[in-house]
């Protein structure tokens, strides 16, 4: 499972029983022994690596025979398993040897244990495991993989899963028409909020979508001198129902001048809906007064996930 193996990952690389220890042997000569886990490439069983070395810093390269033991406690207590002597040679000073299963068991059931390598016959002494191996760690975690499939946080990743297939789905579909439109011109009278412009009726899947409109503004013909201006507000279509956004922009062009004009805002689409137009609304702050022209106005649609 995808969420244990860091940990797995670290666990392999921590030392087994890490110590540095000198024995003198028969014959006067004298070993020193450093020991670790070793990298395991299965679930079972658990494999011990060693280094021998002469007192000079040179590897060991002369047959031995090595045992294990595991003990509960540092000087006393009782053996939680032992490894029978076998002779090997090691290559380059380092040496492998494959745990029982009655060892593999024993670290699995307890992990305060005490290792001591034997070395022909004689003790190296005890230093403590400093790790729990990855063959247990392996074991650990598909016992807790099958613990969890159905608690609270497996059941909130694949609600995640499935938003974000939602999201990909909605991003990777194509809407049924441009969104996309434009209008030369329109002399606005009506002081309540009309629609202007906006995009062909088409179908939207539920989500934001973010509406931009650019126009020009300027006075219209008239004597009078004082120009009323315009409210402007994005606004959405359905029908004969239209809604205003929440931004309003206000233009108010004097003279002969023209006046560049943005309007943006979004509009949430709660459900799949058909026939919606999103676009430009305005009306007319004063009807009384000279009217405001919209022109050379474009609206372009972008969908983004809500």
């Amino acid at each position: 499972m995808n969420l244990v193996r860091p940990l797995v990952s670290v666990k392999r690389r921590q030392l087994l029983g890490a110590a540095l220890i000198l024995l003198t042997a028969v014959g006067g000569s004298v070993v020193a022994v450093r020991a670790r886990a070793a990298g395991i490439p299965s679930p079972s069983p658990l494999t011990y690596t060693g280094y021998l070395e002469t007192p000079q810093g040179e590897p060991l390269n002369a047959e031995v025979s090595v045992s294990l033991k595991l003990w509960d406690d540092l000087s006393e207590g009782n053996a939680a398993c032992e490894m029978a002597e076998t002779k090997l040679k090691p290559v380059s000073g380092r040496f492998q040897l494959q745990l029982s299963d009655d060892c593999t068991s024993a670290v699995s059931d307890n992990q305060n244990l005490f290792l001591e390598p034997i070395v022909d016959g004689v003790s190296l002494g005890r230093s403590k495991l400093g790790a729990v191996p990855y063959a247990v760690e392996a074991a650990h975690a598909s016992s807790a993989d099958s613990a969890v499939k159905d608690s609270p946080l497996a059941a909130e990743l694949a609600q995640l899963r499935a938003d974000v297939a939602t999201l990909k789905a909605r991003l990777d579909t194509p809407v049924s028409a441009a969104l996309t439109a434009a209008k030369n011109r329109y002399d606005l009278k009506e002081t309540d909020s009309t629609w202007i412009t906006g995009i062909a009726p088409t179908t939207l899947e539920p989500g934001r979508y973010w509406v931009y409109n650019t126009l020009r503004t300027y006075k219209g013909p008239s004597d009078s001198a004082t120009h009323a201006g315009a409210s402007l507000s994005v606004c959405t279509r359905v029908g004969d129902s239209v809604k205003l956004a929440n931004a309003v922009v206000i233009s108010e062009a004097e003279g002969a001048f023209s006046l560049p004009t943005a309007v943006i805002d979004y509009v949430d689409i709660a459900t799949k809906t058909d026939d919606v137009e999103l676009g430009l609304c305005a009306k007319q702050l004063d009807a009384t007064l000279a009217p405001t022209v919209l022109a050379e106005i474009r609206t372009n649609v972008l969908p983004l996930p809500k």
